[in-house]
């Protein structure tokens, strides 16, 4: 067989040049493999390095395995989602007291600690299931979720939610609020954003679009926990207002009767010294110039009586009212002392013995 001459115009290749050739190419591929792969693994290291906190959270929320007490509060809440994984973030426990004070035991007077968001993110819930006091356990805890929402906030958000919280804090008119307010100013002043982001977003409603909006991505209808808020505050509310306006009437009608008594003495007093006075003149010769002027003055001695004896059966009859405000006062002031005692995790019964 033959071939055409120009097929072998070029001459064979030596075999070493053609492996180092080979060699040269198969180093080339290479390298473009692994630029893409050096590129992916540098931008998976920058999203990892960005992102760590959101993907520790999410591998603590994998991790834990919520109770049903603390589903049941996500649900009647009305949580998000999202408000959800900022619940189950903080692994939440319910605790009582003696457990519940070894993470969370600050109190400031009247004002008791029901839960906490610690440093390393834990939330911790006080148990209380009195029924009267049905809905402080809910709120407390999206209060505590609502604290771990905004450790995790970039500090251009916060700077903006702080000018809409201050905004609708401005607008509230209730005494309460501006007491609590005022307490943690004294304890943490810098805290004073966080804490409002908390109680405005579970005990207010109307906060304006902008907060409604964003409280949306955390509540799904922020009422059911502003409703629970208002239920329990509201029976302690009228519990207080009981017992002050209790107190109002007793001090009201204990200066009455103070007053009253001392009056009703003084002429009672002086109706016996009138009495005696009668007496000598009506036992004297010419004491009085008639018949007729003894009888009028003997007429106003036993009127002054009269009224004497009714004025004392009225005072008599204040002094039954007074008495039964008293006893109704002792049960409001029994029943408040026994809701604070279920506010206060640090109270122990054998203390008052």
């Amino acid at each position: 067989m033959s071939f055409p001459p120009e097929f072998f115009d070029e001459k064979p290749q030596e075999t070493e040049n053609l492996s180092r050739k080979a060699a040269r190419k198969s180093r080339s591929r290479g390298t473009w493999l692994v630029i893409p792969a050096l590129v992916a693994l540098i931008f998976a290291g920058l999203w990892i390095w960005f992102n760590v906190d959101s993907i520790r959270d999410t591998i603590k929320v994998w991790g834990y395995q919520p109770t049903a007490q603390v589903e049941e509060i996500a649900q009647s809440t009305a949580m998000t989602e999202h408000g959800k994984f900022m619940f189950y973030v903080g692994a939440p426990k319910i605790l009582e007291s003696e457990d519940f004070n070894e993470f969370c035991n600050t109190h400031h007077g009247d004002f008791y600690t029901l839960g906490c968001y610690t440093s390393s993110s834990s939330i911790f819930i006080y148990q209380i299931t009195d029924s009267r006091l049905k809905g402080v356990v809910e709120v407390t805890a999206a209060h505590e979720m609502l604290h771990a929402a905004w450790s995790r906030l970039s500090l251009e958000e916060k700077s903006r939610l702080t000018d809409l919280l201050q905004a609708a804090y401005s607008k509230i008119e209730d005494p309460k609020l501006a007491e609590t307010m005022s307490l943690y100013e004294q304890i943490s002043p810098t805290e004073l954003p966080n804490e409002l982001h908390s109680i405005l977003g579970t005990q207010y409603a109307g906060l304006g679009k902008e907060l409604e909006e964003y409280y949306s991505q955390y509540f799904t209808d922020r009422s059911k926990v502003v409703n629970l808020y208002s239920n329990y505050q509201g029976y302690i509310d009228s519990v207080r207002d009981q017992l002050t306006e209790l107190q109002d009437k007793l001090t009201e009608l204990s200066d009455y009767l103070d007053s009253e008594r001392g009056e009703i003495d003084s002429a009672i007093e002086q109706w016996n010294l009138d009495v005696q006075t009668y007496n000598s003149r009506i036992n004297t010769p010419g004491g009085f110039s008639s018949q007729r002027e003894a009888d009028i003055a003997r007429a106003a001695l036993e009127t002054r009586k009269t009224i004497l004896e009714e004025r004392q059966e009225a005072y008599k009859a204040k002094v039954a009212e007074y008495d039964e405000l008293i006893t109704e006062w002792d049960k409001v002031a029994a029943e408040s002392d026994e809701i604070f005692q279920l506010l206060d995790s640090n109270y122990e019964p054998s203390r008052d013995k």
